[in-house]
């Protein structure tokens, strides 16, 4: 019984050295994507720490250690997600660095909305998704097959029509589209 609960503090305290190692790299500002810091952290510091806790304790549990460890991870990595792309969550801390604590729906737009849209455009023709032309963007041969992976997944996870974001099929039939 000892041994599973020094297991499950091992995958404890890797996980709080990985979230404090996390934490400072990102206060660093590096030119990698947190998505791909958090994967890359997190195994790094998974696989030194079940070697390290393997040598230093004596008929330790992997698997005990690796459930703690996976659990909150998960728990950290659908928080941080769940902030970083909450639109909710984007204006609140817009209008709150403003310094009358107030912004207009065209500003909250222009901030929130307008500005990340068109740094993501830009991406999709830097990735050869989308190009860009006189008349605006329009998608690549490579962005029409990533497009349709998109939307099956979306009624696969039953995404289409839940009522979380407007289907871009509702806005296209509301413009008289297809």
């Amino acid at each position: 019984m000892i041994i599973q609960l020094v297991s499950f503090a091992a995958g404890l305290i890797a996980f709080i050295f990985y979230v404090l190692i996390f934490l400072v790299l990102m206060r660093f500002q590096l030119k990698v994507d947190w998505f791909v810091l958090q994967l890359v952290i997190g195994s790094l510091i998974h696989i030194i720490s079940s070697a390290f806790f393997y040598f230093a304790i004596k008929g330790f549990l992997y698997w005990y250690a690796l459930g703690i460890f996976s659990f909150s991870w998960l728990v950290f990595f659908t928080l941080c997600t769940a902030i970083y792309v909450s639109i909710s969550a984007n204006i609140l801390r817009t209008i709150n660095i403003q310094p009358q604590h107030a912004l207009s729906i065209d500003e909250i737009f222009n901030y929130c909305i307008r500005n990340p849209f068109e740094i993501r455009a830009e991406f999709l023709v830097f990735s050869k998704l989308a190009q860009k032309g006189k008349v605006g963007y329009r998608i690549t041969t490579s962005g029409n097959k990533n497009a349709r992976v998109i939307q099956a997944m979306r009624r696969l996870l039953g995404m289409e029509g839940s009522g979380l974001y407007t289907s871009v099929e509702v806005v296209v039939k509301e413009q008289g589209g297809k």
